[in-house]
């Protein structure tokens, strides 16, 4: 069922982020389900923090689709790794150095659980 395919390599279907299944829908009666809700014409992705659903916008060329991708999987990586407002102060806890050091950690466990992932990233290089 995945939508984008290069050669050899496919578009996953789902991912594991954490401890999160995260799943990936690239079609264009999934891309109506967003809706207004999470997008703006000139958006090509967004993330579903509360679905857990990266969407993709299916008539996007495969290049921006795995660009978009990697983009959106670091937002579910950022949310993984607990980065955003402090819960408490409301303020922005963003530091460039701490976003690195906590994302890539997640990143790395993310690549290593997702080979297809990992491949259908690299095949547009």
């Amino acid at each position: 069922m995945s939508r984008v395919s290069t050669k050899s390599t496919l578009m996953p279907d789902a991912i594991r982020v954490g401890a999160f299944t995260v799943e990936i829908r690239s079609t264009a009666a999934s891309w109506l389900e967003v809706g207004n809700h999470f997008v703006t014409t000139s958006v090509n992705g967004c993330y579903d923090r509360e679905k857990h659903v990266i969407y993709i916008r299916p008539d996007a060329s495969e290049q921006i689709q795995r660009e978009v991708l990697l983009h959106e999987v670091l937002h579910a990586c950022c949310w993984v790794a607990g980065l955003g407002r402090d819960s408490v102060s409301g303020k922005d806890e963003y530091d460039e150095e701490a976003w690195v050091t906590r994302v890539s950690t997640v990143l790395l466990g993310v690549l290593r659980d997702n080979a297809q992932l990992a491949e259908f990233v690299r095949a547009g290089s």
